[in-house]
């Protein structure tokens, strides 16, 4: 995939085993879908063409995603961490791209759009809490990721605020989804 370095792309990292969950994350309900598929629907939304990296239980996640997602594999995704799905997820990418874990909740158009009218790199917070999507450039993030991790890349990126305490929830547990689930934007 050779995206156009002026179209819009999200990559959404969905490689993990889900092991502390017990269950795909991407899998997991939100307003009455899959995650994975709210996310989606909110990339496309806002005119994002959408990469999923999949690793552990791509078949069951596979089956359920749209035509007009682009679909990558992690291969190694029992041997790798995070930043190799990125580096799947944005071979090919070039420009400006959102990036995020399946296990967060679908930002609303309005902080993608806000998010999107910044340079990158961005970090929406909430509260002083770094949160996701991230807004990058696709080549430096490509470049950095060979020399030092991407939380380190982002270190000294701006930090854009935002009043939608979503950005900063994340879940990794059963205990935690359960928490999670149940807010409010």
């Amino acid at each position: 995939m050779n995206l156009d370095a002026n179209k819009l792309t999200a990559v959404i990292l969905s490689a993990g085993a889900s092991s502390r969950m017990g269950y795909p994350k991407a899998l997991l309900p939100w307003d009455g879908a899959p995650i994975i598929l709210e996310l989606i629907a909110a990339f496309e939304a806002v005119g994002a063409e959408v990469i999923v990296v999949l690793g552990g239980q791509h078949a069951e996640v596979e089956k359920i995603l749209p035509t007009s997602v682009t679909i990558r594999h992690n291969q190694k995704w029992k041997t790798t961490d995070m930043a190799a799905s990125l580096s799947i997820g944005l071979d090919g990418v070039s420009g400006p791209v959102l990036v995020t874990p399946v296990d967060v909740p679908p930002p609303p158009a309005s902080v993608l759009r806000s998010l999107t009218a910044q340079k990158t790199p961005c970090v929406p917070t909430h509260n002083g809490v770094d949160g996701h999507p991230i807004w990058a450039d696709a080549e430096s993030i490509k470049m950095g990721l060979k020399a030092q991790p991407l939380n380190q890349l982002l270190s000294a990126a701006p930090r854009l605020s935002f009043n939608w305490p979503g950005c900063t929830k994340t879940w990794n547990t059963r205990a935690q989804w359960l928490i999670h689930s149940q807010f409010e934007d």
